[in-house]
């Protein structure tokens, strides 16, 4: 009976976890779509660079 109430204390702490979790996870989602869209038009502009960079070099 004892190894029922201890797996059972540890489920309520799992549960516990995952509400913490699911309060948070609007910011956390927000908080990635924001860095994605930051590191994408980072990652474009570097491309374009590259991309006028050697037009230049070639003489296009």
């Amino acid at each position: 009976m004892a190894d029922n109430s201890r797996e059972f204390e540890l489920l309520q702490r799992i549960d516990g976890r995952l509400e913490r979790f699911e309060k948070r996870f609007p910011q956390v989602e927000r908080k990635a779509v924001q860095y994605g869209a930051a590191a994408g038009a980072l990652t474009g502009g570097l491309v374009a660079c590259g991309l006028l960079a050697a037009r230049i070099k070639l003489g296009l």
